[in-house]
C-alpha cells in the first residue's frame, strides 16, 4: 500500500526525531523504498522532491 502511496506522490517530507538515533537511521531506509518505488534507483539525482526535517528540539524556558 506505501509504494501505491509513493508511486503517486509529487514530493515527500522526511521527518525524524533528532533525539532518536534509530528514527534517524530509519530515515535512509524511507528514503531507499522512495527512490526504489518510483524506479529511479539508477539514476545519480532523481527528479523527486524530497525534504528531510530534524524534530523534537526540548526548548528549556527560564520559567519551567
Amino acid at each position: 500500500m506505501r509504494d501505491q502511496y509513493i508511486k503517486s506522490g509529487d514530493g515527500f517530507l522526511l521527518v525524524y526525531a533528532i533525539t532518536d538515533h534509530l528514527s534517524s537511521h530509519s530515515i535512509t531506509a524511507f528514503h531507499e523504498q522512495i527512490i526504489a518505488a518510483r524506479g529511479e534507483k539508477d539514476k545519480i539525482i532523481p527528479q523527486i522532491p524530497i525534504i528531510l526535517v530534524g524534530n523534537k528540539v526540548r526548548l528549556v524556558f527560564p520559567f519551567e
